[in-house]
């Protein structure tokens, strides 16, 4: 018994896809007509609680999805190529705040998905990553 229960649970997981994933909350700046952030009157960027897809809000609001979006980055420059996730944690092991820093500046460099939209705050482009999630073929246990 235990072990059809296990073997279902595999099935159920296996078919998991990128589709199947929750929606996230969390906070996004608001933008202005012309590209930039709204601010208040103490000039802190206005934000607004908008529905993400889930590898978004894993990759700005968990230190492992921080990690991951900077390390892919950092391997782009020439000579990193065969940086290891590894060898980028080991670079932000002693401090949380360069990471922090760190994925800030990628997310700044490579935000096509928090372009200027209509008035009800929701990001541009929210298909990208999603279609990339198609694109992913699914390995088969065997």
């Amino acid at each position: 018994e235990r072990s059809q229960w296990v073997r279902e649970a595999f099935e159920r997981a296996e078919a998991i896809t990128y589709e199947d994933l929750p929606t996230k909350r969390m906070l996004l700046p608001v933008f202005d007509s012309n590209g930039g952030y709204k601010r208040d009157r103490d000039g802190n960027v206005l934000l607004r609680e908008s529905e993400v897809e889930y590898a978004m809000w894993w990759m700005s609001e968990t230190p492992s999805g921080r990690l991951f979006m900077t390390w892919l980055s950092m391997r782009k420059v020439p000579g990193q190529e065969a940086m290891t996730i590894e060898d980028a944690d080991q670079l932000f092991a002693e401090s949380m705040m360069d990471l922090e820093q760190a994925a800030q500046l990628v997310g700044d460099l490579s935000n096509p998905r928090l372009s200027p939209s209509d008035d009800e705050g929701d990001s541009g482009n929210p298909e990208a990553p999603r279609k990339a999630g198609r694109r992913r073929r699914r390995r088969r246990r065997g």
